[in-house]
Order: C-alpha cells, then structure tokens, then sequence
C-alpha cells in the first residue's frame, strides 16, 4: 500500500471511537490528524529510516528484464564463504525485481540441505 492508504487506514480507525466523531463535530480534528499520522508511522518506519540503521553487506539485484538465477546463486554462495571465511555474519538484502512503476516481481532462495550434504 501507498502512503495515502495507510493515512486513509488511519483516519477511518480513528472514527471507530466516540469521542473522536464527538471533538470532530464540534470542531477539533485532532484525532483524526493523529489517527492518519499513525497510520503513516510504520510505513514510515519500515521504508524511510529502516535503511539507514541496519546496514547490508551484500545487495543482490536482479536485472529486471533478464533475471540471471546463476547470478543470485554464485553471489550468495560468495556471501556463505566470505561468512565461512571472515568467522563473522554476512547480511545479505534480495531486493524484489521492479517490472514497472506498481508492478514488482518476487522470488524465493531455497537451500537443498539434503543434495549439499551428499555432494
């Protein structure tokens, strides 16, 4: 969801209480500016600030007209070795694939535990 709907998500909860509508009727909208402002606060959280205080060591983005799965594979088996390697964690972000200006394209990373262990 855009900003707008989670803003818009916000003003219709805050009309769910009482005395909301009732401070509303006679003038005062500040539950319902409060009621849109909390509603933009985890959006806000999760995609403005999040970026700048947890840091990855490795982005992985897939070209989005030609996803190469070998090239999402050899790169996070480069982040396992430099883990195995350094003794230390690696954080690795999977961005999702853009395909248009709504339109975003997911994928999953499976590790097959069973074929590692016997190769």
């Amino acid at each position: 969801m855009k900003g707008f709907s989670h803003f818009i998500t916000g003003v219709a909860v805050s009309s769910f209480f009482p005395w909301s509508v009732n401070a509303a009727i006679e003038g005062n909208p500040l539950y319902f500016i409060l009621g849109g402002a909390f509603g933009l606060l985890p959006d806000t959280l999760d995609f403005r600030f999040y970026r700048f205080f947890y840091k990855h060591d490795i982005y992985i983005d897939p070209d989005p007209h030609h996803p190469d799965p070998q090239k999402i594979a050899t790169t996070l088996a480069e982040a396992v070795d430099q883990a195995h390697e350094q003794g230390r964690d690696v954080r690795i972000k999977l961005n999702t694939i853009r395909k248009g200006v709504d339109y975003w394209q997911q994928y999953s990373v499976n590790f097959d535990q069973a074929r590692a262990l016997h190769d």
